[in-house]
């Protein structure tokens, strides 16, 4: 009887030293988080040593409610909470997740908003209009109505507009909030079809064909890119652009039409930077932008010129850019 107790001790002893073996030397099989994406996102970092995943996202996306477009971990993990593609995910504060596996992991989510844009130049959020064409403030001074000059300059006598105010379609709603409309007109009393342009400067002799125009107004910083809002509609093989160019000139630069400017802007003198973006399909609504400004040099620049356009040299009737929201990133 001694015998069979003895042994019955040692069988359980044994097994009693195995559950302990095995919670000491059980296989780690660590759960990781592979990808997360959401919608919109312009970056995306994932910083596997510390168990974390930051989105970034554009200044203007609301971070509680943000759409899951991607979530990749390991396969025999079990999430908690459960999260899946096109879940909506709260992520205006850091979120925790823990995989489940043998053990337990926890994984920080969150998401980072990039700086907006600042508005160096006056009206760059097209908000003021002293009326439906004239783009500056009602208390507007002599050098801040000279500030944004567009083709409407050619029509005032015959009562047209190809750049107006837009308070209906805009990107940013709110009281008061207003975008920019251009849009390419054929004007029957001038026998032409005119491109609706706008730029910073003024015209500097009327001249239907050849006009001579000074681009640029004072600026001594260097941005990295001009942001903002645009949707474009054109009209047959008509394209638009959005154009930036910083000059260190001694006075504003004295060239003629838009096109021949913007066409021939590496053959400028003192040119310090510039960069376009070209619009050539059909947009529904908004979309935002970020031209990258390409430095020729390390020279401070003195003048900026922004030039939009809905037309390219060969107009089109009826081809309309809508612009709003401008701003540089530094």
């Amino acid at each position: 009887m001694k015998k069979i107790i003895t042994l019955i001790g040692i069988a359980l002893s044994m097994l009693g030293c195995t559950e302990q073996w095995n919670d000491l030397v059980h296989f780690e099989v660590k759960a990781y988080i592979d990808s997360f994406k959401v919608e919109g996102q312009v970056e995306y970092n994932l910083y596997s040593s510390e168990n974390k995943i930051e989105v970034i996202l554009p200044w203007y996306a609301d971070t509680k409610a943000l759409k899951v477009t991607e979530f990749k971990y390991t396969e025999t993990a079990v999430c908690k909470p459960a999260i899946k593609v096109g879940d909506i995910v709260d992520l205006s504060e850091p979120l925790t997740v823990t995989l489940s596996s043998y053990d337990d992991y926890v994984w920080t989510l969150m998401a980072t908003l990039k700086p907006k844009p600042s508005d160096d130049l006056y009206n760059m959020n097209f908000d003021l209009w002293d009326s439906d064409s004239s783009p500056y403030g009602s208390g507007a001074g002599s050098e801040e109505r000279n500030y944004w000059s567009s083709s409407n300059y050619f029509l005032a006598l015959v009562g047209y507009a190809v750049v107006s105010k837009e308070a209906d379609f805009v990107a940013s709603a709110g009281e008061g909030k207003a975008a920019m409309k251009l849009q390419t007109r054929e004007v029957v009393e001038l026998f032409k079809t005119i491109p609706a342009q706008v730029f910073t400067g003024t015209y500097d002799m009327f001249d239907f064909d050849n006009p001579t125009i000074l681009y640029g107004v004072p600026f001594i910083r260097r941005p990295k890119t001009l942001d903002g809002f645009a949707c474009y509609k054109p009209q047959g093989a008509d394209n638009g652009f959005v154009f930036v160019a910083l000059g260190e000139w001694d006075a504003p630069y004295k060239a003629g039409t838009v096109n021949a400017f913007v066409d021939g802007i590496e053959s400028v003198p003192g040119l310090v930077g510039y960069g376009k973006l070209v619009y050539d399909k059909e947009m529904s609504a908004y979309e935002d932008f970020s031209i990258n400004i390409t430095y020729k040099n390390d020279h401070n620049p003195n003048h900026i010129v922004i030039i939009a356009s809905a037309s390219n040299n060969t107009p089109v009737a009826g081809s309309t850019l809508y612009l709003d929201e401008l701003g540089f990133t530094y």
